[in-house]
């Protein structure tokens, strides 16, 4: 069992290595994209998970809360999008006021084999201030030894022997 869980834990960080890299720009917007492969429809899941300081949003009125717009993008190879999708997230006056406070926005898409451009921009509703940041990510032409992995703070062990 203890040998199980350390050839395990060498083959999650052997993974880790290949997984794609968090991409931040100067402003602090940080983008982040997972692959996942899905063998029975032979195409990748892409997770897009976008961090987002709260230093960039300011309070609208007398609430002290705000609110910004996110957008995401997805273009193939050739410039084509295949994906474009935006919405408005309010962000409450606690929140606004916590020193380093972040919050999040996540989007997933399937994708065939190829490459693409994964955009995303914040646009701060008070001033119109936009953040942008952008990655690129290659969807799997094959099934893969093992897929990209997302971070977690804890592991559990299984419950039973099943």
């Amino acid at each position: 069992m203890k040998q199980e869980k350390h050839i395990a834990l060498a083959l999650t960080a052997l993974v880790a290595v290949g997984a794609s890299r968090p991409v931040q720009d100067d402003a602090g917007l940080g983008l982040t994209v997972v692959r996942s492969y899905r063998p029975a429809s032979s195409q990748t899941v892409i997770d897009v998970f976008c961090r987002i300081p709260l230093v960039l949003v300011n309070p609208i009125g007398n609430t002290g809360g705000g609110d910004y717009r996110f957008a995401v993008s997805v273009k193939d190879s050739t410039g084509q999008e295949l994906v474009s999708q935006s919405w408005l997230t309010p962000v409450r006056a606690d929140l606004m006021r916590t020193r380093g406070a972040s919050t999040a926005e996540r989007m997933t898409f399937a994708a065939a084999p190829g490459r693409y451009a994964v955009q995303v921009s914040v646009s701060d509703s008070a001033t119109g201030r936009v953040t942008r940041s952008e990655s690129e990510v290659r969807a799997f032409a094959t099934n893969p030894a093992g897929s990209d992995l997302l971070p977690a703070s804890d592991v559990r062990e299984r419950a039973g022997p099943e």
